[in-house]
């Protein structure tokens, strides 16, 4: 009975007429449910319709604001098969000083290397140091670096630039959490793209497995593991040298191995055909997104090789 009160007069006619009273008003609840569900929904459907008219209408302007990031991207990682970007130049330059700059902090003061002495270990051990170890062991030939007409121009026009800034201003920016993510994804671009160009001439050279897997790990790995040792010296350098490099050796092997077995012996070395692959800039972004995993404040303290953790068991000590 108290259904029939919901119901309007024609319905319950409707029902009468029909003799199939429960029936009729089940159908009736069910279609009024229907019709309250589409009702509901139908904002939703309007506001997807309009975005996707939005979308339509300003096609263009996404496809403006896209391309720049695209070029950016190309310019960093496609453009290093055949020359040196300008970005990764100057990235690596910067990089290498500020690297420098913070491991010179270890040294008490009155024992800090200057500036002159900066520039050549910078240059030497940290942006430039594959380039001069493949090129001299490797292949046995001057390194490019020395008669680039670009490499030492930055590289002296950064610590220049350091020198002369005010207020220690250069230092201070680029050694911020974002500014220096930025320039150290860049160095790091930089050595992975060598990585590969220096991979696809050994094996163009020599077609020995071994030795381009030799030359790919001294590429990105010779830097680090030369100023482990100069830094720790020989006893402690070895002690610690598995905690150090072994995740990292490991991680550079898979990717070093990807792009050799999938993109220059897929193709026996063809350039097309290795760009066609797209590994080049693929394996080179998982590289950078990888070491921005070291970036995320969760990973400071967890990560066994933080220097977050380093600093609060030396306090822990001191205390």
């Amino acid at each position: 009975m108290f259904k029939h009160h919901l119901l309007a007069a024609g319905d319950n006619e409707l029902c009468r007429r029909l003799d199939r009273r429960d029936l009729c008003l089940s159908n009736l609840g069910a279609r009024r449910a229907r019709e309250s569900r589409t009702l509901s929904a139908l904002p939703r459907v309007l506001a997807d319709a309009a975005a996707l008219l939005l979308l339509a209408c300003h096609r263009d302007m996404l496809t403006e604001m896209l391309v720049p990031l695209f070029a950016l991207m190309t310019h960093v990682t496609t453009e290093a098969r055949t020359g040196y970007p300008f970005l990764l130049c100057w990235g690596n330059a910067i990089w290498a000083t500020l690297a420098f700059r913070k491991d010179r902090q270890m040294h008490a003061n009155g024992q800090k290397p200057g500036y002159a002495l900066g520039l050549i270990i910078s240059f030497s051990l940290y942006g430039m140091f594959a380039n001069l170890a493949v090129n001299l062991l490797c292949y046995g030939r001057a390194p490019s670096a020395f008669y680039d007409e670009t490499i030492i121009p930055v590289f002296v026009t950064v610590t220049l630039a350091l020198m002369a800034s005010p207020f220690n201003l250069f230092d201070r920016i680029f050694s911020s959490t974002i500014p220096f993510f930025i320039v150290d994804s860049l160095g790091l671009l930089d050595a992975i793209t060598t990585m590969f160009n220096f991979m696809e001439e050994a094996h163009a050279t020599h077609h020995k497995h071994h030795f381009t897997m030799l030359v790919a790990l001294m590429t990105f790995l010779g830097g680090g593991i030369t100023r482990h040792f100069i830094s720790e010296g020989f006893v402690k350098g070895c002690a610690t040298f598995d905690a150090t490099f072994a995740f990292e050796a490991i991680f550079i092997s898979a990717v070093a191995g990807t792009y050799y077995y999938a993109a220059i012996l897929k193709c026996d070395g063809e350039s097309k055909c290795m760009e066609a692959t797209g590994l080049y800039e693929q394996l080179a972004w998982v590289v950078v997104a990888r070491n921005a995993y070291e970036y995320l404040p969760e990973s400071k303290y967890s990560h066994g090789t933080s220097f977050v953790k380093k600093e609060m068991a030396e306090k822990a000590k001191g205390d």
